[in-house]
């Protein structure tokens, strides 16, 4: 029972990681601490994001103007 809530946990935020947008005029710094906060959750979750991977998805979620 607990393997199946903890790859529910890992999927939640893996997803909300990879579908995180940054809107034009968002503040950078408020974007920066739910960016760093699902990274957090991932690892209290012993899931490992590799450096690729957070930097990936650091750049895609991104507005074009960056």
């Amino acid at each position: 029972m607990f393997e199946s809530k903890d790859a529910m946990t890992k999927m939640y935020f893996k997803n909300k990681l990879q579908t995180l947008k940054m809107k034009e005029g968002d503040n950078m710094t408020k974007h920066i601490h739910k960016f760093t906060s699902l990274l957090e959750q991932l690892s209290l979750a012993r899931t490992l994001v590799s450096n690729d991977e957070t930097l990936f998805s650091l750049l895609k979620n991104m507005p074009m103007s960056y």
